[in-house]
């Protein structure tokens, strides 16, 4: 199985404006704890940085997975695909909440 790509960087969420800082415990950081947005920027490894797609990836629900944590379930707007990440510790809590009251979407 290929290996993940770790890349922690700052950036400036497209989505809301707000100045992002690196993950707090040093993973990947591939989604604003603001706003909770995305962009596709992978392809097919994360962290690889090789989707030519760039398009938002909006969250729409989040659940507890097999191991306990809970993840984020986005959906590109430009082609669809279905993605899940976990969530970071600085996540805007209120947010996850709310997005656990929709149900998981199908593959």
């Amino acid at each position: 199985m290929p290996k993940l790509i770790k890349i922690n960087a700052s950036f400036t969420c497209e989505c809301c404006g707000r100045k992002v800082r690196p993950h707090p415990e040093g993973s990947c950081r591939d989604h604003c704890p603001y706003c909770l947005c995305s962009k596709h920027m992978d392809h097919e490894l994360p962290g690889d940085r090789k989707s030519s797609c760039g398009a938002t990836m909006e969250p729409v629900a989040a659940a507890r997975d097999a191991k306990r944590d809970i993840v984020i379930f986005y959906r590109c707007q430009n082609n669809d695909k279905l993605f899940r990440v976990k969530m970071a510790p600085d996540d805007n809590w209120q947010k996850i909440v709310e997005l656990t009251t929709v149900p998981t979407p199908e593959k």
